[in-house]
């Protein structure tokens, strides 16, 4: 079996290794602008979930960057799963202290998925879509652990 990212919470969902490539192509191509792409996903989660700006500072450059570069760094990892879950349960465990809300990870999945859609077109095919659905399954998996 090829499967290597189980979701601890979502029976029946894995990532499975032969989607790595078009993970790795795929946010390869997004984040060719990756202040862009972050304005893109914090622009549709805000719009979605309001009450978190609040978390956020007034001047979201770093916060879009930041966002891109963590995106990029767990996608290149995906051979690394134990690190990686073990970083999103600590990044789980922070964000629960600033008061974030089970739905609110449905609302950044939501987002993600639009900014993704944007920035990639036609590349953003079905194959594609559902590599990044089950890596957002596994992620969000593990952040609601933290």
């Amino acid at each position: 079996m090829d499967t290597v990212l189980e979701s601890p919470a979502v029976t029946g969902h894995a990532l499975v290794r032969t989607e790595f490539p078009r993970l790795r192509r795929s946010v390869a191509a997004a984040l060719v602008d990756p202040t862009e792409f972050g304005a893109r996903f914090h622009g549709e989660l805000f719009r979605r979930a309001p009450h978190l700006r609040a978390l956020f500072p007034r001047n979201l450059d770093i916060a879009r960057l930041e966002f891109a570069l963590l995106l990029r760094a767990i996608v290149e990892g995906l051979d690394y799963p134990n690190q990686a879950a073990a970083e999103l349960r600590r990044l789980g465990a922070r964000l629960r202290q600033l008061g974030i809300r089970e739905s609110d990870y449905d609302d950044a999945g939501a987002a993600l998925t639009l900014a993704l859609a944007e920035r990639l077109g036609p590349a953003f095919d079905t194959a594609t879509r559902s590599a990044w659905l089950h890596l957002s399954m596994w992620l969000v998996s593990h952040l609601r652990r933290g």
